[in-house]
């Protein structure tokens, strides 16, 4: 009896292995693939076949689609603060050259001294907040691209 239902459950075992379709077999994160931006589906997860984007010299291999969200995301934040750079730059040359007007009396140098100081310390502040979510970002991609998580 105990050897019937041995035998019984291998056969069962072998029966449903043989019935996985051997494409989606293949197909997991970081497995190769051929053809770029094809789309599977596996355990209920989308996964793109494309190079991603944290390996260096990748080829087409089997990635999460969540990993491209997520790289979008932080080439979009790194890019918002090159902008902010940019933009606290072009306020310190504004106030430099509002600064060299030789006609501004001592109350509207002051006015500006302190309209400086307000303007750089919330250029800073929002620098430094897209610079946090740069890095978070980065942190999420950097996990969403591990190959076989």
């Amino acid at each position: 009896m105990i050897k019937r239902n041995g035998l019984a459950i291998a056969m069962t075992v072998l029966l449903i292995g043989a019935v996985v379709p051997p494409a989606q077999a293949a197909n997991k994160s970081g497995a190769a693939c051929k053809s770029a931006n094809a789309k599977a589906t596996i355990g209920g997860k989308q996964y793109v076949c494309t190079k991603n984007p944290i390996v260096v010299n990748a080829k087409n291999t089997w990635v999460v689609a969540e990993c491209l969200t997520s790289h979008t995301a932080y080439l979009k934040g790194t890019t918002q603060l090159s902008e902010e750079k940019i933009k606290r730059g072009v306020f310190l040359g504004q106030t430099a050259a509002t600064e060299a007007d030789q006609t501004l009396s001592p109350a509207d140098r002051e006015m500006l001294a302190q309209a400086k100081k307000d303007g750089l310390s919330l250029y800073d502040t929002i620098i430094n907040t897209y610079n946090t979510l740069s890095k978070m970002n980065k942190q999420v991609r950097d996990l969403a691209c591990t190959p076989g998580l």
